[in-house]
């Protein structure tokens, strides 16, 4: 009965018999009656048809409902649609309204993921070229032979061809924690590299910033997209059944 009554008041208002603070008002007095909780226990219908209407009329409420919402109320009142959530209703019309970064469309994503793994590459390829060369001709580079200057270049050529390893294979099994501590120190030295540039050539240490495109950005890149697979890779092991 009680909701017969609630829609012949609603389908009045939609109707343009009455008005909305006709059907406000009306709300509210059934609302402030203390049977009012026991009427609307278990009718979840009821319950938020009557509050998307006091609803409607205040500009505070953050899931403030439409017409369109009270028009869907009507046609569940009747019997015609099964009835969900007028919330949960509202914020999906507020999530499909809002305009979607670019940023986290997939495809984007798999793009700029594939760019900075070439950035890592060029810079792993560079260094492994470098550092080889410094390993067996030191004469090109005016470098002598001495045990320090071998035993670095070949701590480079390591951590070169760590980063050049594909991060999805680095990220599993036991090899992903020496690649971890491997890639860490790498990020630790370049960006220390960066600055330590242009502290020699006394420059302003802001320069490191400029040189860090070509040093400390891509170790960075390097951890970053190893420890992505590898949370990647966790995941997919959680989803097998």
């Amino acid at each position: 009965m009680i909701r017969k009554i609630l829609l012949e008041k609603l389908e009045s208002f939609l109707n343009g018999k009455i008005s909305q603070d006709a059907l406000y008002e009306w709300v509210l007095s059934r609302v402030c009656e203390e049977s009012y909780e026991k009427t609307v226990q278990g009718d979840i219908l009821f319950k938020e048809t009557m509050q998307a209407i006091l609803d409607i009329n205040h500009d505070d409420v953050k899931l403030r409902p439409d017409r369109s919402d009270l028009e869907y109320c009507r046609r569940c009142l009747m019997g015609e649609e099964d009835f969900a959530s007028i919330p949960e209703r509202i914020k999906k019309r507020q999530e499909q309204a809002q305009p979607r970064s670019v940023l986290k469309d997939p495809a984007v994503q798999i793009k700029i993921f594939k760019m900075y793994r070439g950035y890592t590459v060029l810079f792993g390829i560079s260094s492994l070229a470098v550092n080889m060369l410094v390993a067996i001709k030191p004469d090109l580079f005016k470098i002598s032979a001495e045990a320090g200057v071998l035993k670095e270049a070949i701590g480079h050529i390591i951590y070169a061809m760590v980063i050049l390893l594909p991060p999805e294979r680095s990220a599993r099994g036991k090899f992903f924690y020496p690649a971890v501590v491997i890639l860490g120190l790498g990020f630790i030295y370049y960006w220390w590299m960066s600055f330590s540039i242009s502290f020699k050539l006394a420059i302003h240490p802001l320069m490191a910033f400029v040189i860090a495109p070509f040093a400390g950005v891509p170790a960075s890149l390097g951890v970053f997209l190893l420890l992505r697979a590898y949370r990647s890779s966790k995941r997919a092991l959680l989803m097998k059944p």
